[in-house]
């Protein structure tokens, strides 16, 4: 695993990011309201300045400092794991920090697009980045909680 580890986590945060950025780019410059799956998934053009439910908007520490600290934080410690499931999912995580980075440094806001309606207020209109985080933390942490996790090899 050691030697295919950094194509890996390659391949999963290009892969995401790319993903991300060209769909922000398409609803960016077509921002529409549209209902895919009726009740279920939607899509809705936000501008938010701050991070998750609009907090801190316009806040350099929290939108960009704080996020890259944790991303460098999360890539020295866990990239150190040789368990697959450890690595994608810190590379899913990392490449929703850096897909949301991105616009916050270029455009100073991230682009949210996709709306599930039965989750709101719980869950906000959020992007890929936003969901490929999610799901990263989401397995990461079940998989600490089942203790399968011993720590770096």
């Amino acid at each position: 695993m050691a030697d295919k580890k950094p194509l890996l986590i390659a391949g999963i945060i290009s892969w995401i990011v790319v993903l991300d950025q060209v769909l922000k780019m398409l609803i960016h410059s077509n921002p529409i309201q549209t209902v895919l799956i009726p009740g279920l998934l939607e899509v809705t053009y936000v501008e938010n300045s701050g991070v998750i439910y609009g907090l801190f908007p316009s806040n350099p520490v929290f939108t960009v400092l704080i996020p890259l600290i944790l991303g460098v934080f999360l890539a020295l410690y866990f990239f150190r794991f040789e368990r697959k499931l450890v690595i994608v999912c810190t590379s899913l995580i990392l490449a929703g920090l850096m897909g949301n980075l991105l616009d916050r440094l270029f455009k100073g806001f991230v682009i949210d697009f996709l709306n599930a309606p039965f989750l709101n207020p719980l869950i906000p209109t959020f992007n890929i980045a936003d969901a490929s985080t999610f799901i990263g933390v989401l397995v990461l942490i079940a998989f600490l909680i089942s203790g399968n996790l011993k720590g770096p090899q």
